[in-house]
């Protein structure tokens, strides 16, 4: 599992938190709602848009959407393209790499105008299949979405008036709005895209004017037929402009998912049900009607801007700070305490020198000694051919190589086999996993102490010492075999030969195979030991690998908050992961006195180590998810405070004194105020040296009664010239703040000026920008 997917994780439970909090939200839309997302630099809107409705309406799922694409789809768009409630129409792909005025005839073509009106026919079909959905059944809003730059919008008006008027078959009013989504700081903000911009900007304009007439055979009917379609008046009610940059010119990060949360936020606030309201309440709440006429104080084309900003209860920090304090709870638990000591470690491990010798003699045969040569069959050889041999040349002479070989048969090799076999690496393995890892008292980093330990360094003079010994005993071995026979055994008289026969067998085995299995036991210590240890290393290098990727989890976590923190203010995410460790905690205290001190390494919690480390860290990170939202964060205790109460218990976590906390509270207001003041200013940059008419308008989406909103109204009475209102909403976690400014002309954007430049070089090279058919009123920048 890497960084993305655990962002994955912690914003899918942030998404799940908002789905909670919602249905105890009764926020709803009256009617139905079209969105048309027009070529393929918005395509990601449609996942953006059915997110965003579904987080702030219990009737989202009554949203239709129609996506106007190229052709070719990515393997990752398919499954949000099939879903019910969306009509994909793909641009044929030879005419999608045409120039905009070429593609303008695609509408010609009568392939392409029967798959329009088969989507039209489908979307019609849609909406009216939603009359349960929703509670008033007279008008659609219709919301349409393009870049200013992509070539498919020269089919805009035509795909608008088709759409539309098919809806006027059913609906006394349908509504329909713009939002032109503009890039002037991106890579792809080249001349020529500018050019295409400006291109739009000129043919917007003559949608725009209050005598523009459309007139096109666009109906195609099942049989073939084509009906004349009409439209004589402004086409759209309103027109947004939302670029990437603010009032002040500068870049505004992860833009188009704020433009894309903005038009679901203008759609609500037009469409939005109303339950009973107050009369005061009533002036507040936002009218399109009175909008649209304050913007448009004179004949000119007028459009307008907006922008979305809020401040949310940081659920998905949350998660990951949860999840990396039991992340580290967990390891703690694992942590060899040394309370046993290493010597203890050593016992359990079977490395003391009265275990290590139980070991060696046990693999040694248990029914059969080295008495047993006497019923080797020996050579018929006197004693008095023996008596001036040593015992080695006596042995020779008596038994050849037999006794040898079957000292080494039975005692050298069978003894070195059984040794080996009892340490086998996998027999080891599962005595240390046992005995060692997933005990409490030791745990998998004891092992790694053990190696490192003075007692362990200590082994290295036991295999010294077995050397030794094992040296002592082959100088007397050396000794033995030289002795001559006669030195030892008999006399000089023949008298008593078989007698004195027997002594130099006993002597052979009593003093020389005896001394060789003494030999055989310290070097089979010395490989009981050598192998142990090596087995023991083999299984901790094994284990440390395996602990040093669960532990990069910890980075992993750290990495993942700093990347969720990465675009939010300061403020706003301040000692997420310090207060949520203190919260986590007392959590966890509160699960160790019910269930046990260990209740974490239960199946039915994290688990066992051993069974972590067979699987892998995707494993690990899965189970302790499971744990913190099965457990922990669903636990309202200790995790659902609302939104400001929860931001100023972090800002005050390390303040003690009440007086200071209430000098906090409107420190922090403040901020909050400034915050979504300032992140609500329209995504526009005009040229201020222009005389620009100037309309606003904003709005809250949050509870009435709390004490930030009635702040925030407090500190604009008396001195605001715009209008400001409040959409009661109950989720505690978030705060939203829209604003609508308008009554700007397209000429008096900043980036008119240089592409104006760029579409007239462009179009002296003889670039068809338009349609090549002039339309029947082409109207000036300033709809002059």
């Amino acid at each position: 599992m890497d960084k993305k997917q655990i962002l994955d994780r912690a914003v899918s439970f942030s998404l799940g938190c908002d789905e909670n909090s919602l249905r105890s939200n009764d926020v709803r839309m009256k009617s139905p709602v079209l969105y048309i997302l027009l070529g393929e630099q918005v395509k990601e809107g449609l996942t953006s848009i059915k997110e965003s409705m579904a987080h702030n309406l219990l009737n989202a799922e009554g949203a239709v959407y129609f996506l106007i694409r190229d052709n070719v789809i990515e393997e990752k768009d398919l499954e949000e393209q099939k879903a019910s409630n969306v009509v994909v129409l793909t641009l044929p792909e030879s005419d999608s790499k045409l120039s905009r005025g070429k593609l303008a005839h695609l509408i010609e073509e009568d392939n392409f105008l029967e798959s329009l009106n088969q989507a039209v026919l489908k979307l019609r079909e849609l909406i009216l299949r939603q009359n349960k959905v929703f509670s008033y059944w007279e008008q659609v809003n219709i919301s349409i979405i393009t870049s200013a730059s992509d070539l498919s919008n020269v089919l805009l008006s035509d795909i608008a008036i088709l759409v539309k008027n098919k809806l006027e078959q059913d609906f006394k009013q349908v509504f329909l709005d713009l939002f032109v989504l503009l890039e002037e700081t991106t890579e792809d903000s080249t001349p020529l895209n500018k050019a295409l911009a400006f291109s739009f900007f000129k043919e917007l304009d003559t949608y725009q004017m209050p005598e523009f007439i459309y007139e096109k055979k666009l109906e195609r009917l099942e049989d073939g037929l084509k009906l004349k379609v009409r439209h004589e008046k402004r086409l759209f009610n309103l027109v947004y402009l939302l670029s990437d940059k603010n009032e002040q010119g500068q870049k505004i990060n992860q833009v188009k998912q704020i433009h894309y949360e903005t038009i679901a936020a203008i759609s609500l606030l037009k469409n939005r049900q109303q339950k009973f309201i107050e009369l005061e309440e009533s002036r507040e709440q936002y009218n399109h009607n009175v909008f649209t006429s304050n913007i448009e104080y004179d004949t000119r084309n007028r459009y307008a801007s907006a922008r979305l900003a809020k401040v949310k209860k940081p659920e998905a920090g949350i998660y990951l700070a949860t999840a990396y304090h039991l992340f580290k709870t967990y390891f703690k638990g694992l942590a060899y305490n040394e309370a046993e000591g290493s010597h203890v470690l050593l016992e359990v491990l079977g490395l003391s020198e009265e275990q290590i010798r139980q070991k060696v003699e046990s693999s040694l045969p248990q029914n059969l000694s080295v008495s047993e040569i006497y019923s080797l069959i020996s050579r018929n050889i006197s004693f008095k051919e023996l008596r001036n041999l040593s015992f080695k040349e006596a042995e020779s002479l008596l038994y050849g190589q037999t006794a040898r070989e079957f000292f080494d048969l039975n005692f050298e090799k069978a003894g070195e086999k059984a040794l080996r076999e009892m340490l086998q690496e996998e027999k080891l393995r599962s005595k240390l996993t046992t005995e060692v890892v997933n005990q409490p008292s030791f745990g998998p980093f004891a092992i790694d102490y053990l190696l490192h330990s003075i007692d362990f360094n200590k082994l290295e003079r036991q295999k010294e010492k077995y050397e030794y010994s094992r040296r002592q005993y082959e100088a007397q071995l050396e000794e033995k075999e030289n002795q001559i026979v006669g030195a030892h055994i008999g006399s000089n008289f023949g008298l008593f030969d078989k007698k004195y026969l027997r002594e130099v067998k006993d002597y052979l085995i009593e003093e020389v195979y005896e001394t060789r299995y003494r030999i055989l036991l310290e070097k089979l210590k010395r490989i009981a030991l050598e192998e142990t240890q090596k087995s023991l290393e083999t299984f901790n290098e094994s284990l440390q690998e395996k602990l040093k990727q669960i532990r990069n989890i910890e980075s992993l976590f750290l990495e993942s908050l700093e990347e969720m923190n990465k675009y939010e203010e300061a403020y706003l995410v301040q000692n997420v992961k310090e207060y949520y460790e203190g919260i986590a905690e007392k959590k966890l205290e509160a699960l160790r006195k019910q269930k046990g001190d260990n209740f974490l390494y239960d199946e039915n919690y994290i688990g066992s180590i051993t069974k972590v480390l067979e699987e892998d860290e995707t494993y690990f990170l899965n189970k302790l998810f499971e744990v913190i939202e099965r457990s922990i964060l669903s636990d309202k205790k200790y995790f659902s405070l609302a939104f400001e109460e929860e931001l100023l218990a972090r800002a005050n976590m390390l303040i003690d004194y009440k007086d200071k906390e209430v000098v906090a509270k409107s420190e922090l207001y403040d901020l909050l105020y400034q915050s979504l003041e300032e992140n609500s200013k329209p995504c526009v940059h005009l040229d201020t040296t222009l005389s620009t008419h100037r309309y606003e308008e904003k709005y809250f989406f949050g509870d009435r009664q709390s004490e930030f909103i009635n702040y925030a109204y407090k500190r604009d009475q008396g001195s605001r010239s715009y209008k400001i209102g409040t959409m009661g909403d109950g989720r505690k976690s978030v705060i939203e703040k829209i604003q609508l400014m308008g009554g700007f002309r397209l000429q008096d954007l900043v980036f008119t000026k240089s592409a104006e430049r760029y579409y007239e070089a462009y179009q002296e090279e003889g670039y068809p920008f338009h349609l090549e058919v002039e339309r029947s009123k082409e109207g000036g920048q300033d709809g002059e």
